[in-house]
């Protein structure tokens, strides 16, 4: 039985890295910015904030753990512990558990789900899992997360997102709640953060340009 302490978490062998995204715009126009930072106790040692154009909310929160992954890269051999947050659920389960289900169509070389659709940002989903994967051998013990959004320092919103960390995250022990606390408090640093960057540069954008190239060499990894 797992019991979710903030000791486990608050102390200086362990990096937690907080990644979420921002967007606005209308339908076909969206703009985005997404963060991560990396917190060591109640420091942050390193940030990134990167602004995108034509994104999605899914397509920009699977970017910010494409960053904190970098980051968690950048300190795999100064941690014992690192330990990388996100309230996309989607995002997570994507990396942990939906892309050993997805396959490569043969005719067109991409990436599709059990019931045959075609993946969403399958291309910033590949690396990101690449770079999982280098993570792995390093000395570092890697641990993805998902937690609620949007939680504030009321007992109530507290207790919900106890619930949804026990949840999604599959914890059967107890959660203390000064762990809630002190997620919640750095994923809303990250969410103000980004949506405070986005309003500044609404309209002086940065494109996203990544260089990756997909190819089938991701069957490999499975």
């Amino acid at each position: 039985m797992l019991e979710i302490t903030i000791n486990r978490f608050h102390n200086v062998n362990t990096l937690n890295i907080f990644s979420d995204a921002s967007i606005c715009g209308k339908s076909g126009n969206f703009f985005g910015c997404y963060g991560a930072i990396a917190v060591v106790q109640d420091t942050i040692i390193d940030q990134t904030y990167r602004l995108v154009s034509d994104t999605t909310n899914n397509n920009s929160e699977i970017k910010g753990i494409r960053a904190a992954l970098d980051l968690a890269l950048k300190y795999s051999n100064s941690y014992k512990y690192i330990n990388i947050f996100s309230d996309s659920l989607t995002s997570i389960n994507g990396l942990k558990s939906y892309i050993y289900g997805w396959e490569i169509n043969k005719e067109d070389g991409l990436l599709y789900n059990k019931t045959n659709k075609l993946v969403s940002n399958q291309a910033i989903f590949v690396e990101s899992f690449r770079m999982l994967h280098e993570l792995k051998k390093a000395p570092s013990i890697i641990r993805l997360w998902h937690q609620a959004g949007h939680i504030d320092n009321g007992f109530n919103s507290i207790i919900k997102g106890a619930n949804v960390f026990r949840k999604s995250n599959s914890i059967v022990g107890n959660i203390d709640l000064n762990f809630i606390r002190y997620i919640s408090a750095w994923n809303n640093h990250v969410d103000n953060n980004s949506r405070s960057m986005l309003r500044r540069n609404i309209k002086n954008d940065n494109n996203y340009h990544d260089g990756l190239i997909f190819t089938t060499e991701f069957g490999s990894l499975l």
